[in-house]
């Protein structure tokens, strides 16, 4: 207790007629009661935050458990139809027929569609051609059949 609240203390059982001499006894419980109150604050706040920290941890828990509970969900996956489309695209050296000028994804123009009806065909010389332009053009060849881009004699690579 302050000095103050003591001084009080006995100035108030003074003029109330009580005897002062009693007041040293008061002082001591005040005194005691103040610290008790001090700890017993003092462990209020420490179990308010330990209570805290307890409810942290079990949402992170639960979170956590969450996630789990998730991942195994997502694991549990039933494929019922499943639909495969592809396209296809020939691997030439180049994107277009030296002869014909036109992409080998397409067709020459002798050609409707472009497929397995208008193929690729490689030399040796590993120059690349729609089948049908270089057909066309080994057969306008008088003398020696060539090939258009090298000039190497055309050999079809097997």
């Amino acid at each position: 207790m302050p000095a103050t609240g003591a001084a009080t203390t006995l100035f108030v059982l003074t003029a109330v007629g009580l005897p002062a001499k009693e007041a040293s006894i008061l002082v001591v419980v005040e005194w005691i009661l103040d610290h008790c109150n001090t700890v017993l604050n003092v462990m209020g706040d420490c179990i308010g935050v330990a209570m805290v920290y307890e409810f942290e941890l079990e949402e992170e828990v639960e979170e956590i458990e969450v996630r789990r509970c998730l991942t195994r969900r997502r694991m549990k996956v039933k494929i019922r139809q499943w639909n495969g489309v592809a396209s296809w695209l020939w691997v030439a050296n180049d994107e277009n027929c030296g002869i014909c000028r036109m992409p080998f994804n397409g067709c020459c123009p002798d050609c409707k569609v472009p497929g397995d009806d208008c193929p690729l065909v490689w030399g040796q010389c590993s120059h690349c051609f729609h089948m049908h332009c270089i057909l066309k053009w080994l057969n306008s060849q008088q003398v020696q059949q060539q090939c258009p881009m090298c000039r190497q004699e055309w050999k079809f690579k097997e």
